[in-house]
């Protein structure tokens, strides 16, 4: 993020700003976010995750949808980063303690560690993929 764009963000508590990072990176190199990643990453319960969702789309209000078919939030076609630069070193950085346990001791699944030369859209492509157990060209 610019030294511009950081003057002209909204303030917010430090806590929220890490979990507004936490919701843009996720929102953007995974494509779905739900309460579970804010409460596994920070131990949150899900009703505090759930209020740091919407404190978010309040500062934001054109970044995510929620999707009940998914049920979790995606990024709009508009979305923005507002919190963080978004760049795949940031979501690495922000993300890997937390890959294989976060505070509460659990395991915290998070699809595969991203490929830097694809972008959000792509490697969310490729997440799904492998989740699906198929191949890029659907197989």
């Amino acid at each position: 993020m610019s030294e511009d764009a950081l003057l002209q963000a909204p303030a917010v508590k430090y806590n929220n700003l890490q979990s507004y990072r936490l919701i843009e990176l996720v929102a953007q190199w995974e494509g779905r976010l739900t309460v579970n990643h804010l409460s596994d990453v920070f131990g949150d319960n899900r009703s505090t995750a759930s209020q740091l969702i919407q404190s978010y789309i309040e500062q934001c209000p054109d970044s995510l949808i929620y999707n009940p078919a998914i049920k979790g939030y995606e990024p709009t076609e508009e979305f923005i980063p507002s919190f963080c630069s978004g760049t795949l070193d940031e979501y690495m950085q922000l993300m890997r303690p937390y890959l294989s346990q976060n505070t509460t001791g659990t395991q915290v699944q998070f699809n595969i560690e991203p490929d830097p030369r694809l972008s959000p859209e792509r490697q969310r492509i490729v997440a799904l993929d492998y989740d699906m157990n198929t191949t890029l060209d659907g197989r």
